[in-house]
């Protein structure tokens, strides 16, 4: 089969560009062969003020990026049009033009941005359900996206555009959780329950696991060094078990080692000066061989979200190395952990506190179960992959008459 794959990547790389790029490893070891159309948000960094506007509105629809795609499309006899993330530089126009060319959809649903134009249905600090719940134009009024009413006004027409084509019937959805899946079907846009697929997300790093009992005396972090990951509470936490905790046997204090970049490491790198913290070790963003490494030797990876995820590249790898996780009791994140077993859940009321007396706590070794976390490591294989995805192609409809909705 041919399968043109599209992926606009992030300024700062992530989980959905990890995914994107494993997907299509996978789908060319099945036999298939993968064409590419890909972006970059880091183009825009080198437009004028009339090209940042001008790949801004054409988000919503470009007639000449749909020419583009259409003609893409055909010339490459495209029998299915997989997407991940179509923001900001290639836009709504791939939909329709797949329409137009009679070619099948496949959309992996990272995010929220079907429900909520900012993505992640979060705001102000805490989960937010507005868009949902009252309607697309609450995006507009809080500024939601980035603080800015223009940015939030042009997601909102997007999403308005794409569910009033009426698009949304013929494809085909893939949900990285059961959440996920119930919540885009609760959102009543015209999604049919028996297109909407479950493909978790996984692993390709295969690593002997270490015995628990050999492990170093040491955490883990890794993911976006933002606000709603919680990593604010995460270093004040770790102050406080240094400063306070074990102020008097400093040998005691287990390390925290950070893995990630994002807009608030800065402040990370200057919480770790002023406080004067020793046991906090900020290695920045590595490459994922050596992110497994750590991971492998690790007590276990915190994971203190404050948003609902999607679903974190960190814990699927975190497991993969049989380590277990400590993740915030909220959304996905909190869904992958099986307390007691596989890991420890996080009290989103009060993070910081919750983080404090699990860490130091005498049973946090006793959520290791090693056949739990074998099962674990088996959802999120490569082998599970597989068999998702074949199931996914399986259930397309062949090519058929192009249809110009335009």
């Amino acid at each position: 089969m041919n399968i043109l794959l599209v992926h606009c990547r992030y300024r700062i790389a992530g989980g959905e560009d990890e995914v994107a790029a494993g997907d299509r490893r996978l789908l060319e070891k099945m036999g298939h062969t993968v064409h590419t159309l890909y972006r970059s948000n880091e183009e825009l960094d080198g437009m004028g003020a009339i090209g940042r506007l001008r790949s801004t509105l054409g988000y919503v629809y470009s007639a000449s990026a749909g020419k583009e795609y259409v003609k893409l499309i055909r010339e490459r006899s495209i029998d299915a049009v997989w997407v991940h993330n179509t923001l900001w530089m290639i836009g709504g126009a791939i939909y329709e033009a797949a329409a137009e060319c009679g070619v099948p959809v496949i959309q992996t649903v990272h995010n929220y941005r079907m429900l909520c134009p900012c993505g992640t249905m979060y705001r102000n600090g805490k989960i937010c359900r507005e868009c949902l719940y009252k309607g697309l134009h609450k995006a507009i009024m809080h500024r939601c996206y980035r603080g800015s009413g223009i940015l939030s006004l042009v997601l909102t027409l997007a999403m308005m555009r794409q569910r009033r084509s009426g698009i949304y019937r013929d494809m085909r959805f893939v949900c990285l959780t059961d959440l996920q899946k119930k919540m885009l079907l609760e959102a009543d846009i015209g999604i049919r329950d028996d297109r909407v697929y479950i493909k978790h997300n996984h692993c390709e790093t295969p690593m002997r696991w270490i015995p628990y009992d050999e492990r170093k005396n040491c955490f883990v972090y890794a993911g976006r060094l933002a606000e709603n990951k919680g990593i604010r509470e995460l270093l004040e936490a770790w102050r406080r078990l240094e400063k306070e905790v074990y102020i008097n046997r400093p040998e005691n204090c287990p390390q925290l080692v950070i893995c990630g970049d994002g807009e608030l490491a800065d402040y990370v790198a200057g919480y770790i000066r002023k406080n004067e913290l020793n046991y906090v070790n900020y290695v920045g963003k590595i490459q994922r061989d050596r992110l497994a490494g750590i991971l492998s030797e690790a007590r276990a990876l915190i994971y203190p979200t404050k948003w609902l995820e999607g679903q974190p590249m960190a814990i699927v790898e975190a497991y993969s190395v049989g380590t277990p996780v400590i993740a915030s009791d909220l959304g996905n994140a909190g869904a992958m952990v099986d307390e007691g077993r596989t890991g420890k859940h996080i009290a989103p009321d009060d993070m910081i506190g919750s983080l404090v007396d699990i860490i130091q706590s005498a049973d946090v070794c006793s959520c290791y179960d090693e056949t739990a976390m074998r099962k674990k490591a088996e959802l999120y294989s490569t082998d599970s992959a597989v068999k998702a995805i074949e199931a996914i192609l399986e259930g397309l409809p062949a090519k058929r008459q192009g249809v110009n909705r335009s």
